[in-house]
């Protein structure tokens, strides 16, 4: 009776420690990757430097995420009226999707960001790819992408 007493509570010990250690390491990511969301713009969009002040000023239901670790960064918002032209700031056409298939980085937990099928969709998206930062800004080793699709767009900025 006692070895299987003993048995039973390190079992229980052992799933307990278990469980602990897999909130431990989630809490970890996600302390490591925060995000922030907004049902329109707002000026603190831009606090910390995450993201750049290129995009319009009547964007809606917004969600940031960024990697403390690898300073990448994730933005996805509704288009407003006002006009988005990534390619002013530098962004051109991904002619080949496929050399970016496995490459492209994914934002921690999140249900607001795209999948794979849209990102093969090239009928359907707009996809083009462009500095992260404004001129003179630019984090070394990085490359910025824009997604568009119905109405929405996803910019990401991911070490290349």
């Amino acid at each position: 009776m006692k070895n299987s007493t003993t048995a039973l509570l390190l079992v229980v010990v052992a799933v307990a420690v278990t469980v602990a250690a897999a909130i431990a390491l989630h809490s970890c990511e996600k302390s490591e990757n925060p995000s922030r969301s907004y049902q329109k713009h707002e000026e603190s969009l831009y606090g910390g430097g995450w993201v750049p002040r290129y995009f319009p000023a009547d964007i809606r239901d917004i969600h940031e995420q960024h990697d403390i670790d690898t300073n990448e960064v994730w933005l996805r918002f509704a288009l407003g009226n006002q006009a988005y032209a990534p390619a002013s700031h530098g962004y051109a056409a991904v002619s080949d999707r496929e050399k970016l298939r496995g490459k492209i980085r994914f934002p921690f937990s999140s249900g607001w960001w795209f999948d794979e099928a849209t990102l093969s969709n090239a009928e359907e998206t707009q996809l083009l790819s462009g500095p992260c930062r404004a001129e003179g800004e630019n984090l070394p080793h990085t490359q910025g992408f824009v997604l568009i699709h119905e109405g929405v767009v996803y910019w990401w900025c991911q070490y290349i």
